[in-house]
């Protein structure tokens, strides 16, 4: 049987350090994990490519994190001029935000949602 805390962990983690500045700390941190879609994930998300870690998320089924992670995507992805991309990332999140009433997590998408209406026009 698995514990499933054993197995989420790293993307927790994963996300702390990625918010730090650390993300290069997590393979040192991870040693010894017992391998999973969830270190799979918190490797993708480490290394930047938080579309992929969503898309692993959205397999496993945690939608929350999946959403989460999207918002992240969608930031990252307009941040580098990708709008059209961010926007694909973004409109997955913020279904997700409203359908749950995720009000705090929904302001901050649609935020970010009006800013790439105004760089389009």
């Amino acid at each position: 049987t698995s514990n499933a805390f054993v197995d989420w962990w790293p993307l927790s983690l994963a996300v702390a350090l990625e918010t730090l500045g650390r993300s290069d700390e997590l393979e040192d941190r991870v040693a010894g994990a017992a391998a999973s879609r969830w270190l799979d994930a918190a490797r993708a998300y480490a290394s930047s490519d938080f579309a992929g870690a969503a898309d692993l998320l959205d397999e496993i089924g945690s939608l929350p994190d999946e959403a989460l992670t999207r918002l992240r995507a969608a930031e990252a992805l307009a941040g580098e001029g990708r709008e059209s991309e961010a926007r694909e990332q973004l409109d997955r999140a913020i279904t997700f935000f409203r359908d749950v009433e995720a009000t705090a997590w929904l302001a901050r998408a649609e935020a970010l949602a009006s800013s790439l209406r105004a760089a389009a026009s």
